[in-house]
């Protein structure tokens, strides 16, 4: 049984395609509509998988979505596949998930991907801001690894 976590317009672009493909290949599926990555939405996705017996979670979006699957499937000790949209930020193959708890907004430790399945087709209609800002951060995570090692080399740090 595959859970797919999903927002209400990732589910037109992609999630339905998916939930179809997982059936075709003769894999229960069923989805849950998220709106918000909050601890709230995570326990939400908790019980449904609980619920429905999954085996796996599948996150179907650009962020929240998969933020949501990726720290579900963590705390439920399941496998964790990441279904991007956009290629807007490095939280599509990450253990990090970015989650709202008491109104703040926190990055918390979670499980990487077992898979990223991405659809060229879906990644490059995404609009072209999405594809700048997974650019952005690209290099800034190769300048922040340069930052660190001139700190570790300057201050020992």
């Amino acid at each position: 049984n595959a859970l797919i976590v999903t927002g209400s317009t990732t589910r037109d672009v992609a999630g339905r395609r998916v939930c179809k493909l997982l059936e075709d290949a003769g894999r229960s599926a069923d989805a849950i509509l998220t709106c918000g990555a909050t601890i709230e939405e995570v326990e939400k996705i908790m019980e449904k998988a609980l619920e429905m017996d999954a085996s796996f979670l599948l996150g179907v979006g650009s962020g929240r979505s998969i933020d949501l699957a990726k720290l579900a499937s963590t705390r439920l000790e399941l496998p964790f596949i990441s279904v991007p949209t956009a290629a807007s930020h490095d939280g599509i193959a990450s253990s990090r998930a970015s989650i709202m708890d008491n109104g703040r907004n926190s990055s918390v430790q979670a499980q990487a991907p077992i898979a990223v399945i991405a659809d060229t087709a879906i990644i490059s209609a995404a609009p072209f801001r999405f594809l700048a800002a997974g650019c952005g951060d690209i290099i800034s995570n190769y300048t922040a690894v340069l930052d660190w090692e001139l700190a570790n080399r300057l201050r020992n740090e």
